[in-house]
């Protein structure tokens, strides 16, 4: 975000991205300080779930927020062409080089809620089995933790790579939503912001409201 054009400072989209940007790197450089703390040491998911929770959601609620504004504020994409045949695509190779791994990507979407229908996937039908001795003498297994450093170290990393350059972030969004004919709608939870907890100081709570209010104003959602 320090590679933005100057604006004047009595613009109100400008002030209110600037206290975005300082909101994000208080939660980015808070999440830092407790991995410098920790060395070498490995952190505990709980600590994980905590960081998560009260920092980084929070800080990639705001983000999203200003890559939205930004692209509201950039030229639209020219909407693709209809293509008579797909092309064809390339043959995958059959070796994978893991010291080039994919850069993480953050993610623009939000929680949607889900449409309520009657129907079960099959996943989700209740299981009957027969209650014989062995079942109902075998010990409760519980599966194993699933460790969480791996998933939080790619959104902090993918985090900071959007902090540096929102402006290609917006780009990158406005090509994808009007990659189809029809616009995909508001990735934001129409219901909720995530990350707005009351921890959160009162201006930093204000600044996430505000930035949602704006994003309303540019891109329309259906709330009900």
């Amino acid at each position: 975000m320090d590679t933005a054009a100057p604006q004047p400072t009595d613009d109100p989209v400008f002030h209110l991205l600037e206290q975005a940007r300082q909101l994000i790197l208080r939660l980015t450089a808070y999440i830092d300080s407790i991995f410098e703390r920790l060395g070498t040491a490995q952190p505990s998911n709980a600590l994980l779930r905590k960081l998560t929770a009260y920092a980084l959601v929070p800080a990639e609620s705001a983000l999203r927020r200003v890559v939205l504004i930004l692209a509201a504020h950039q030229p639209l994409p020219e909407r693709p062409k209809p293509r008579a045949l797909p092309a064809p695509a390339k043959p995958r190779s059959g070796t994978f080089s893991s010291q080039n791994p994919r850069a993480p990507v953050f993610n623009m979407r939000e929680p949607q809620p889900r449409p309520k229908s009657d129907f079960l996937a099959p996943g989700e039908m209740p299981r009957i089995r027969l209650l014989t001795d062995d079942v109902l003498r075998a010990p409760a297994q519980s599966p194993a933790p699933r460790d969480l450093s791996a998933s939080f170290t790619r959104r902090l990393m993918a985090l900071h790579a959007a902090l540096n350059d929102p402006h290609a972030v917006a780009a990158r969004w406005l090509r994808h939503h009007f990659a189809t004919r029809v616009p995909k709608g508001c990735p934001l939870s129409p219901h909720r912001i995530p990350g707005h907890r009351k921890t959160l100081p009162e201006d930093d709570r204000n600044t996430l409201r505000s930035l949602t209010d704006l994003v309303l104003t540019y891109f329309a959602t259906d709330t009900s």
